[in-house]
């Protein structure tokens, strides 16, 4: 099948630089150009890294579309698509980016080429001591109470790991929402993951709640991985 344009989909670093792949270096390398979350955060990366500075296009959640310039750049070159930290497409603009692509130029136009690599939710999983029977990845949970008890009930049913990201700015009341909802659910909470502060804690929903509670100042993404009371062999 020709296809017209190629699109790689490259993992980024999520904090430590030593994780960024050789192949994702020499894709970032050759390619025409990048499509990147925030131009200022990929060139710095690239400068770094001591690679070659690119055309760098902007796409994320604040853009409804893809604008039609970048629609012509696109069509016929080698491109690489980029999040500022970890896989693109997952629970971020670039899975938006990716549909609309291949419905504006067509499923037979445009050839998606994963560069694996980092990402915080596995990154978590693979220190939660519970991804032994798989899991459940929500994302980013809704911001009302109901809607996140809700979806976290739901998960939590599957009797399986279920994953999610919070910000700093809101981790302490999702806790507490945890705590007083699940106190038997026992949690791995991850903060500033491969950065030089990671923090890994583990605990019931109650003990964590206490303990991110009465911190004075919060600092870092989180990625917390949650299951219900039946787990065993959970180390405290």
């Amino acid at each position: 099948m020709n296809f017209k344009t190629t699109l790689y989909c490259v993992a980024m670093p999520i904090g430590n630089l030593g994780d960024f792949s050789e192949r994702a270096k020499k894709i970032l390398s050759s390619v025409d150009l990048i499509v990147c979350e925030d131009t200022r955060v990929t060139r710095r990366l690239l400068t770094a890294c001591g690679l070659p500075p690119k055309s760098l296009w902007r796409f994320n959640e604040y853009q409804k579309r893809i604008s039609p310039a970048l629609l012509q750049t696109l069509t016929g070159r080698e491109a690489a698509l980029v999040v500022d930290a970890g896989t693109p497409g997952i629970s971020d603009p670039a899975a938006k980016f990716l549909q609309e692509l291949r419905e504006v130029l067509g499923a037979n136009a445009v050839r998606f080429i994963p560069i694996p690599g980092p990402s915080a939710g596995i990154a978590a999983l693979s220190v939660s001591l519970m991804a032994r029977d798989g899991f459940v990845f929500l994302g980013f949970l809704p911001r009302s109470p109901g809607k996140i008890r809700k979806e976290l009930a739901r998960a939590l049913s599957l009797e399986k790991a279920v994953v999610f990201y919070e910000s700093p700015h809101r981790i302490a009341k999702t806790l507490r929402l945890a705590a007083e909802s699940w106190p038997n659910a026992r949690l791995c909470l991850c903060r500033e993951l491969t950065k030089e502060h990671e923090e890994i804690l583990y605990g019931l929903a109650p003990d964590l709640s206490q303990e991110i509670s009465q911190r004075q100042k919060i600092l870092g993404e989180f990625v917390v991985v949650m299951e219900n009371d039946k787990a065993k062999n959970f180390a405290q």
